[in-house]
């Protein structure tokens, strides 16, 4: 399976309905670029693709938005005309999972993964700069999400993609 730039779970409420990736341009090179539905934080005042490969160091995350009508936008930050926006709790993400693998090495999904999903084990996030967008680790030291369930994949598949929540302390507000 492919690595998938992570996005929020459609769930039937408005909020998460609304939010759409606007067709992502894997050309971009620039760390700091990003587009919409793109996980993005605030460093210095200047909002910034997040791309933290040290999970100890992840900036409490928002979401880049489409338009200033999308709900929980703030309107005080903007760069680059994309506003951004509060990840309320309750929305959940889809991103892969890829273990304790490296950067671009495909983790092929174990029973041990799979127990830790149906636990609701805390893991950490980094971003893969192969692949440019963040995944799941098998660390829990400095957690960032909490595993929720198996979005597309099975034990023995690899790259398999989990629906997860990102922790409070990780919510831009």
């Amino acid at each position: 399976m492919d690595v998938v730039h992570p996005f929020m779970l459609v769930d039937g409420d408005r909020e998460a309905m609304e939010f759409r990736r606007a067709g992502y341009d894997d050309d971009l090179t620039e760390l700091s670029r990003y587009v919409e539905g793109d996980l993005v934080s605030v460093a210095s005042g200047e909002v910034l693709k997040s791309v933290i490969t040290t999970p100890a160091n992840i900036l409490p995350l928002y979401i880049a938005g489409q338009d200033w009508d999308q709900p929980f936008a703030l309107p005080y930050f903007e760069e680059r005309g994309v506003p951004l926006n509060v990840i309320p709790q309750k929305n959940l993400f889809v991103m892969t999972y890829q273990g304790a693998t490296a950067n671009g090495t495909p983790h092929e999904f174990v029973t041990a993964d799979l127990n830790a999903v149906r636990g609701g084990a805390r893991r950490e996030i980094v971003y893969n700069t192969v692949e440019r967008c963040y995944t799941v680790r098998a660390g829990a030291t400095n957690p960032t999400v909490q595993l929720v369930d198996v979005h597309k994949g099975a034990v023995g598949d690899t790259n398999v993609q989990v629906i997860v929540r990102i922790l409070d302390p990780y919510l831009g507000s």
